[in-house]
């Protein structure tokens, strides 16, 4: 299978060709097949550059894929191009009425995406980053009273990026790198380890980026 593939680094400014089976699909794959009962419609939301929808048009007689990124789409359309029975939307689709969904700017996925773990006495505490060109005050409302919005003032952290999915072998690899570097510096970490992720679940492994840093 032939796939065209948007860079993060370039901010999907260039296209790499690979070919690949995809294998990383294939447990997430089999599960949906085991879930099938009607094969004439699929709808794919949130269809990204098309992965699942060449997948489900070989099982059903019809996919509709919706993709909102307007350059997504593009990488969708080309991937597509010769599946007939694939009927791409450059557009968002929700389950509620009078609902206008604001996309956020996709060029550069570290003022977006990134969810941070770290671990407390309390238990996990997940946090985002909202992008930039937003306030404290222009953000929406949570809907939930145990979502907080707050500023955070600068910090120095110490940090270690890698790629591809984070298990627990390739974790401990690298913070152990991390730590190993940190004392070559005379750094003295402070609290424990943060996990950052910057990309969507969907993201191929090779393509994400991660972090494990210290505050020092």
């Amino acid at each position: 299978m032939i796939i065209s593939i948007p860079t993060i680094k370039d901010g999907y400014d260039k296209d790499y060709i690979i070919s690949s089976k995809l294998s990383v699909f294939d447990s997430e794959w089999n599960i949906t097949k085991s879930l099938l009962h009607n094969t004439r419609t699929c709808l794919d939301i949130g269809a990204h550059i098309g992965i699942y929808a060449l997948e489900y048009s070989k099982y059903f007689e019809n996919v509709h894929s919706f993709e909102p990124i307007p350059k997504i789409y593009e990488y969708l359309k080309t991937n597509t191009h010769y599946n007939s029975n694939i009927n791409i939307y450059n557009t968002a689709i929700s389950d509620k009425d009078d609902e206008y969904l604001q996309m956020l700017p996709h060029n550069r996925c570290t003022e977006i995406n990134v969810v941070i773990s770290e671990e407390t006495e309390k238990g996990w505490y997940v946090s985002f980053n909202m992008p930039k060109q937003y306030t404290k005050e222009t953000l929406p409302v949570p809907n939930n009273s145990e979502v907080k919005i707050i500023e955070i003032p600068a910090e120095k952290f110490a940090v270690i990026s890698f790629s591809g999915l984070v298990r627990e072998k390739k974790y401990a690899e690298m913070l152990s790198l991390l730590n190993e570097e940190m004392k070559k510096r005379n750094l003295d970490p402070k609290g424990s380890v943060i996990l950052a992720r910057y990309n969507p679940p969907w993201t191929l492994p090779f393509l994400r980026r991660n972090e494990l840093m210290f505050r020092f």
